[in-house]
């Protein structure tokens, strides 16, 4: 990984804990025990890679562990789904790709959640996704 990455990452990190913390500023002391990131993807891909890395971060900036916990499955609706059920108090997030909450949902009449059963955090990265030939090919 690049500095720059890494770095991005951290400024990232940052922000996301600011908007963590900001919006339970009335909650005096929180985070008062270690938070739960579900990530969406298995280990080793892009979401699961940041994901790692974030919580690292914002365990640093908070003070209090940020536990990664996979939750593989469906292109993120398991972890979704699993986010979904959990206690709605601030210390359960998810880490995955928007299509989860976005498309899969109007795609899918299975999924039992819709996008505003959530609420945005942060936007982490945009995904480069490619289309991609072997440079000599015709």
């Amino acid at each position: 990984m690049t500095r720059g990455f890494v770095k991005m990452l951290t400024l990232s990190a940052a922000a996301f804990a600011m908007t963590l913390t900001g919006g339970l500023a009335e909650a005096a002391g929180f985070p008062e025990k270690p938070i739960t990131m579900y990530i969406g993807f298995r280990p080793g891909g892009a979401v699961d890679t940041t994901g790692r890395i974030i919580a690292d971060r914002i365990s640093k900036i908070l003070g209090q562990p940020v536990v990664a916990v996979t939750k593989a499955g469906g292109g993120g609706t398991v972890m979704a789904t699993q986010l979904m059920n959990a206690p709605a108090d601030g210390y359960t997030i998810g880490m995955g790709a928007s299509a989860a909450y976005t498309l899969t949902p109007q795609l899918n009449k299975n999924i039992k959640y819709k996008i505003d059963d959530f609420t945005h955090l942060a936007t982490l990265t945009y995904p480069s996704d490619a289309i991609v030939v072997k440079a000599d090919s015709p």
